[in-house]
Parts: structure tokens; C-alpha cells; sequence
């Protein structure tokens, strides 16, 4: 009895994740979720009582374990040095963080693709613009703490471009490439920090 309730149960999330793909959080309809899970949408409400608990449960672990990985990206980062303050920041670090950001996306590919793409109308609508000013939050306090305090805009700049470069490699590369991929981006934006941000202006003539 156990196994069917479980078979079913994967059978609606495997048609929701089809639907909400698809269609979007707003416009997916539990009714044909329902039709294609092949169960009776009453039966559809006694595994989930509505469609924003639906939702959650395909994309809630995604959404908890992107503020983790945010975490220990941050820890990781203070610990060993990658500030503007420093020469550099670290390769061994660099590489780190690519592998953390690679392993996310291994386990919570799909549900990442629902929070960037489809979570419009849900309780996880903003996501991107949420994770672009978590990133804004670990530069400013860790990464780029040795900026100006004028520099609030640039700040936001890097934050919001280095969220759209991480998005479209979980979103748009093969698993196989994505660790290298990451640290191209990485070392694009972060590497030789001290010698590329502090900019002498030009000598007016």
C-alpha cells in the first residue's frame, strides 16, 4: 500500500513539473495535472492540498539548498581570503566555489529552472532578484569589502551580472562542461580583483 501511495505520488509530480514547465506557476492548472498524472482530482488534493503546495514541494528543496550553498560560498570566501584587499583571489578557492555551484545544480537542476523561469505568481516569484541581492550582500561584506562606500552601485553591478552568468550556466550548459565553465566566470569577475578595481583616473590635460 505504501509503494501505491508513493507511485502515485511521483506519478503527480512528474505531470507538475511537465505542467508547471510549460505553463508557468500562474497559468498551470491542477486539473490537468490531474488528467495526466491519470489521478482523480480529488485524490490530486489529499496528496496536496493546493497548487502553491504543489509547487513547493517540487522546487522547495532547490530554494533551501541555493541559500545553503550561498552560505557556505560566503564562509568559504572570508576564510580564505578572496577580498580586494588581498594580492588575489586564491585558484584554490576559485575552484572551490565552481565545484559548489556545480554540485547545486547536479542535484537541483530542475528546480532551480522552475524558481528562475516558471515561479511567477507563486510564493518563490522574485527569485532571481532574490539571489541577486544576496550576492550583493556576500560582496559587499566579504568579497569587495574594500571598496569606496561610494560604491554601492558598482557593487550591485558585479552582483546582479554574476547572478545572470551562474543562471545561464545552470540553466544553459551541459553538467559535463559546468565546473569550467563556472570558473571562467569566476575568474573573469574576481580574479586579479586588486589590480583591475582600483582604477587610477586619467590625468586630466
Amino acid at each position: 500500500m505504501q509503494y501505491q501511495k508513493e507511485e502515485v505520488r511521483n506519478r503527480i509530480l512528474c505531470a507538475a513539473y511537465g505542467e508547471f514547465l510549460k505553463y508557468g506557476f500562474y497559468r498551470a492548472s491542477m486539473l490537468q495535472i490531474s488528467s495526466k498524472a491519470r489521478v482523480p482530482i480529488g485524490n490530486l488534493y489529499r496528496y496536496f492540498k493546493s497548487k502553491e503546495a504543489l509547487f513547493e514541494a517540487i522546487v522547495g528543496a532547490a530554494y533551501e539548498e541555493t541559500a545553503n550553498a550561498e552560505r557556505r560560498i560566503f564562509e568559504k570566501w572570508l576564510r580564505k581570503g578572496g577580498t580586494v584587499s588581498g594580492e588575489d583571489t586564491p585558484v584554490e578557492l576559485i575552484g572551490e566555489i565552481a565545484e559548489e555551484l556545480a554540485s547545486l545544480s547536479a542535484a537541483h537542476r530542475d528546480g532551480i529552472t522552475l524558481l528562475i523561469e516558471k515561479s511567477e505568481g507563486s510564493p518563490y516569484a522574485g527569485f532571481v532578484a532574490k539571489t541577486a541581492d544576496a550576492v550583493y550582500g556576500m560582496l559587499k561584506e566579504g568579497v569587495l569589502s574594500g571598496l569606496a562606500e561610494d560604491d554601492e552601485v558598482f557593487v550591485r553591478i558585479v552582483a546582479r551580472s554574476v547572478t545572470e552568468g551562474i543562471i545561464a550556466i545552470i540553466t544553459k550548459c551541459e553538467p559535463e562542461v559546468q565546473s569550467a565553465q563556472f570558473i571562467r566566470l569566476l575568474v573573469f569577475y574576481f580574479g586579479n580583483m586588486k589590480g583591475r578595481l582600483y582604477v587610477k583616473e586619467p590625468e586630466r590635460k
